[in-house]
């Protein structure tokens, strides 16, 4: 089929959608290499195809992953958008994915992402945290009890309003850097994105390192020492020690919480 026949002569189009899906990979998190950007732009140069599907590889924290994306041109227009990706994380022999959407504030043409699951925001989810999503004022966490028919984890919505009030449940907390406003500010939108994140407390005017993670569904702040040790932290205040130690020492246990409660691949054709 000759492209010229179905409006895809001008070049300026092409590059213009081109720019404008590079412009989304960077606001997903994924930074394309030179040659992830040509086989892009060949893919495009095929534009009468309703669709194709896009692979990146990397790293994140440490860890392996690959990302397919599922590029899509809507029936009588003339531009692809980024419909939805399957994020796969590798740790160690181990694997676990998920589709995740990708939303556009105005559905009939995409022109913004609306509350993008960013890359980082994929890894933090399948690692087990938790992440605020600020347009639809939500937490949003797998459940990894519950799959669909095509093996993806159901999203658990909590609402930051009814269920858990993250800085009511900091501030019960001796951390140093609430003392001072613009490190408390930083230190509340990395627990929103789903970090585990390093704090200094301070115990009887000793500093000791932590490490701190949100499980709003519990109402809960998973706190861990310098060996990961790990302690429950109600809202209330309440502060249970987790009998059993993990063995890692390293900065992500959740990572080793993949390969050891043995949570299965999330499949779906794309």
């Amino acid at each position: 089929m000759d492209k010229n026949s179905i409006g895809f002569e001008f070049e300026g189009w092409r590059l213009g959608n081109y720019a404008e899906l590079l412009k989304y990979f960077g606001e997903l998190g994924f930074q394309l290499s030179l040659m992830e950007k040509i086989a892009l732009k060949e893919n495009l140069d095929y534009a009468w195809h309703r669709k194709f599907h896009f692979e990146t590889q990397g790293y994140v924290n440490g860890s392996k992953y690959s990302a397919i994306f599922k590029i899509v041109r809507p029936k009588y227009e003339n531009y692809f958008a980024i419909r939805e990706y399957q994020f796969t994380l590798q740790t160690g022999n181990e694997k676990a994915a998920r589709i995740f959407d990708v939303g556009y504030c105005d559905s009939f043409h995409p022109d913004k992402l609306k509350d993008p699951i960013t890359k980082h925001a994929a890894y933090n989810l399948i690692c087990g945290r938790a992440v605020f999503l600020d347009d639809m004022g939500k937490w949003i966490q797998l459940d990894f009890t519950h799959s669909d028919e095509a093996g993806n984890f159901r999203i658990r919505c909590d609402s930051e309003d009814d269920r858990f009030k993250l800085e009511e449940a900091i501030s019960k907390l001796p951390i140093k850097e609430l003392d001072d406003a613009e490190s408390k500010a930083r230190l509340l939108e990395s627990l929103r994105n789903g970090n585990l994140q390093s704090v200094i407390y301070n115990v009887n005017g000793v500093d000791e390192r932590k490490y701190i993670e949100v499980s709003p569904h519990f109402k809960i702040l998973n706190i861990y020492d310098v060996y990961m040790r790990r302690e429950l932290m109600h809202q209330d205040g309440v502060a249970q020690r987790i009998l059993k130690e993990g063995e890692q020492k390293n900065l992500q246990p959740k990572e080793q919480d993949l390969q050891s409660k043995g949570r299965k691949n999330g499949k779906h054709s794309i």
